[in-house]
């Protein structure tokens, strides 16, 4: 332990001597710091929208006065996705989810108000952050500060010289690892602590459901990646000749696993994967694709639905016309109407949602060949900001809007029996559910992404074994 130890201060002595690395190590300390801060500056402007958002909202149903409940359906309102407090770190996809749901009568909407459209194109949109430092710039930090750790000994001719004064090549590699990986730590020790005090400031308006777990398992899949790029840089400089082919190689490495790997993923599941062209995803919902009747001309679906409940109604009650009916016969078939509607929503988004599912199965194959695919699956995933958490967000908008829209339906219903067009009092609409949305627990999500953790977890295994056998099978010339 004493060598190891020796070894380790050694390196940062080196490291320290070098101008350059100290530049460097500085600056990415200062991107780092101000990445955090802007990220937290963000969130905390989209919070506060939110809230203020909702607010309104809330007073805008609440004050609608005295109408026919089912005009108050169709008046609707909007659902609003809450940002998680992690979302400070990775902003994920967030910029291409919308922010919130219209919810209303008769129909299913897709979550609206995308920042990334506000931009000409996705690249004006992409902002840093520190998950983007963590998994781009890190990983060239570590090339940069350990591609010499055993090619520049060989270099200097030193190498033989330690061996042959009994230092094993296994403790050597490792001492430089842990050497590499523990400066990495340090460096981000004021960011983690940028981040606490950030978050003892974070108002109470920001959801911090499950705050603390998320950030844990975010650091432990952070931590695996970096301890596994540290094991990579020894084992390449190990292996290469001197210490201009291990940079030259651990650069290809760099470029291929962390750039072109990943947009390689992205592409192939985009293509084989492809979402549904916004055209048929209506025409689909708008033909009844998935319900029990299917028809190109929805009035013509609408008439037959009304002529077989008006006749199931009459023969149930007893009675001959309709406006003998003990309750409102336009509310139970408008709340009819809408529940022969929903197979078709669910189908049309079950659609749409196993393809987003598929292109991130697709994606997360590509792990096996880059760990930054893996930990970009998990890091959004637990801050929030990926497609998983706006369909969850989204279904559970949508069983809300089915419970409002039935509540006003059903106070039309049994209220408004034998008076034709009725108009309810304006403190209906206090008595209508409101809208409440968990996000899914942190156990799900892992869940989720055991596979990608998976990956991660041999990730940083690998390396530390290919370092140990590459190491106990080199023999040094003397």
């Amino acid at each position: 332990m004493g060598v190891i130890l020796t070894i380790i201060r050694r390196e940062f002595t080196d490291w320290w001597r070098d101008g350059r690395l100290r530049w460097l190590a500085g600056g990415c300390i200062l991107l780092l710091l101000s990445v955090a801060l802007l990220g937290w500056q963000s969130t905390i402007a989209v919070v506060d929208a939110r809230s203020a958002a909702i607010e309104q909202e809330t007073e805008n149903f609440l004050n609608q006065g005295a109408k026919n409940p089912h005009a108050a359906a169709h008046f609707g309102q909007y659902a609003f996705r809450p940002t998680l407090l992690p979302a400070a770190i990775d902003p994920g996809v967030d910029a291409w989810m919308g922010k919130m749901v219209w919810l209303e009568a008769h129909r299913r909407n897709l979550a609206e108000f995308r920042p990334a459209e506000d931009g000409a194109s996705h690249g004006q949109a992409v902002t840093l952050s520190v998950s983007w430092v963590l998994q781009y710039v890190v990983p060239l930090l570590l090339v940069i500060m350990g591609f010499a750790a055993v090619a520049g000994e060989r270099d200097r001719g030193t190498l033989a010289l330690l061996v042959a004064q009994g230092l094993r090549l296994q403790t050597l590699a490792l001492g430089k690892g842990l050497a590499m990986s523990a400066a990495i730590f340090m460096l981000l020790i004021p960011v983690v602590a940028v981040v606490i005090a950030l978050y003892a400031l974070t108002p109470t308006a920001i959801d911090t459901h499950d705050a603390g777990t998320r950030l844990a398992w975010m650091s432990l899949g952070y931590l695996l990646y970096i301890v596994g790029f540290s094991g990579v840089v020894v084992c390449i400089s190990m292996l290469s000749r001197s210490a201009r082919t291990a940079l030259f190689a651990l650069l290809i490495f760099w470029v291929s696993v962390v750039v072109l790997i990943p947009r390689l993923a992205t592409d192939s599941a985009a293509a084989r994967h492809p979402l549904p062209a916004a055209s048929d995803f209506w025409a689909a919902i708008k033909r009844g694709e998935g319900a029990d009747v299917v028809s190109e001309i929805p009035e013509e679906r609408a008439a037959r639905l009304r002529e077989s409940v008006a006749a199931e109604l009459l023969a149930r009650h007893g009675v001959g016309r309709i406006e003998d009916l003990p309750v409102n016969f336009t509310a139970v078939y408008l709340q009819r109407l809408e529940e022969a509607d929903a197979p078709a929503f669910d189908h049309a988004y079950g659609k749409l949602w196993a393809a987003q599912e598929n292109q991130r199965i697709s994606r997360s194959i590509f792990g096996v060949l880059s760990p930054t695919i893996s930990l970009r699956e998990i890091s959004m995933a637990l801050a929030g900001t990926d497609p998983f958490a706006l369909w969850h967000f989204g279904q559970a908008a949508e069983a809300h809007r089915r419970i409002l829209v039935a509540s006003l339906n059903g106070a039309q219903a049994r209220d408004g029996a034998g008076r034709g067009f009725y108009v309810a009092p304006a403190d209906t609409w206090q008595q209508m559910p409101r809208f409440v949305y968990e996000p899914p627990l942190v156990t799900a999500v892992i869940s989720r992404h055991a596979v990608d953790f998976i990956l991660l977890i041999l990730w940083a295994l690998i390396p530390m074994l290919a370092a140990w056998l590459i190491a106990r099978r080199t023999r040094i010339a003397a």
